[in-house]
């Protein structure tokens, strides 16, 4: 005759071990899940890090939007140049009127006089020399002949005589003494300007006389 066996309950001991297997199961999980959290979390990190955060305008602008979320604060320094432009006027050239030059020189005489010595006289004239402008020419050197004459006669060379003008442009001339009287009187003294040499100038009055009368 077959007995059967008794059943019997679990043991302590396969209680422990379910108990320890369970925990190894558990510790397990926990060990994957928080290596999972880690990798995420480090992953996230890393996105954040490398993100490439837009400058901000250097206009400004106003707007710029508040974006940038977590970015430090951007300092934006804005460089003004300031140029001063000169505007320079050319004028036209003021036109200079130049001084007409004298080209020529006149002599012309001006008085003439009489003086006496008893029975001899003498004349004298003054001539001026002037340029084309009307100045009076310094430095002028001027030739002169003295005549005589008695009566109706012809006239009779006496001297040549060479005298230089002064600032005034003016000279006076003398003849010599003649008697008054007797047949080698004179009657009249003629001086005529044979030339008139002036730096620069051309002499175009020619022989200009003047007669002085005996007194």
């Amino acid at each position: 005759m077959r007995h059967e066996r008794p059943e019997r309950g679990a043991t302590i001991v396969e209680y422990a071990l379910l108990v320890a297997l369970f925990a190894l199961g558990t510790l397990a999980a926990v060990e994957f899940l928080q290596d999972t959290a880690e990798k995420k979390t480090q992953q996230s990190a890393d996105a954040i890090s490398t993100r490439t955060i837009p400058e901000a305008p250097v206009d400004g602008g106003g707007g710029g939007g508040g974006g940038g979320g977590g970015g430090g604060d951007a300092t934006t320094t804005s460089t003004t140049t300031s140029t001063t432009s000169t505007t320079s006027t050319t004028l036209p050239p003021t036109p200079t009127t130049e001084a007409p030059s004298p080209q020529t020189v006149n002599a012309s005489w001006t008085s003439t006089s009489r003086s006496t010595s008893g029975t001899n006289w003498r004349a004298s004239a003054e001539l001026r020399v002037r340029n084309d402008l009307g100045d009076p020419v310094r430095g002028a050197v001027v030739t002169v002949r003295v005549q005589t004459r008695r009566g109706t006669g012809s006239w009779t060379n006496r001297d040549t005589l060479q005298a230089t003008t002064g600032s005034a442009g003016s000279l006076t001339f003398l003849s010599g003494w003649y008697p008054r009287s007797g047949s080698s009187r004179a009657d009249q003294v003629r001086f005529t300007v044979l030339s008139v040499s002036a730096p620069g100038l051309d002499y175009v009055s020619g022989s200009i006389a003047v007669t002085v009368d005996r007194p």
